[in-house]
């Protein structure tokens, strides 16, 4: 017993794949189409044949190499023209960290002078109001700045735990 495999039919495998080719074009540029129906048999398969597709993806802030070399070829100096303008952009925005971070040290700075002037004052201020007879009002504003100091910084280490 001899088990017999189907032949399979390589003019229908090409013409499967001629058609399949002949959907991907029409489907990138639907005038295709219009050009190819208007054609014989023929031309149309020697058409399709010499088709080829390619499809090229990259992804990055530079061009591909291949790229780089074709701006080169159309625009002089283009590659190094495209390199340089890389260069500049990410030197830019390293100075614009650079900037950003020295704002926020500056203002944090400043925020903790202005807090302990706050504080020296009020405690000033609760002092001299307990000299002066307003025990209850001066030992308030006292309490209340020393609560309010020892609050911050309990906020300020739950706040660094979490980080």
């Amino acid at each position: 017993m001899s088990e017999s495999k189907p032949k399979s039919n390589n003019n229908s495998d090409k013409d499967i794949e001629l058609v399949e080719l002949e959907q991907e074009l029409v489907s990138i540029n639907p005038e295709m189409g219009k050009v190819l129906s208007g054609l014989n048999k023929t031309k149309k398969e020697t058409i399709l044949r010499s088709a080829s597709l390619v499809i090229k993806q990259h992804s990055g802030p530079l061009p591909d190499p291949e790229t780089l070399r074709e701006y080169a070829d159309i625009i002089p100096n283009g590659a190094e023209r495209i390199m340089k303008m890389a260069e500049n952009q990410q030197m830019h925005g390293i100075n614009m960290e650079r900037t950003a971070l020295r704002r926020a040290s500056f203002q944090h700075l400043l925020g903790q002078i202005f807090a302990f002037i706050l504080v020296g004052v009020a405690t000033w201020f609760g002092y001299e109001l307990t000299k002066n007879g307003y025990e209850k009002a001066g030992i308030t504003i006292f309490a209340t700045t020393i609560g309010v100091i020892l609050y911050t910084f309990l906020l300020g280490k739950r706040a660094n735990k979490k980080q």
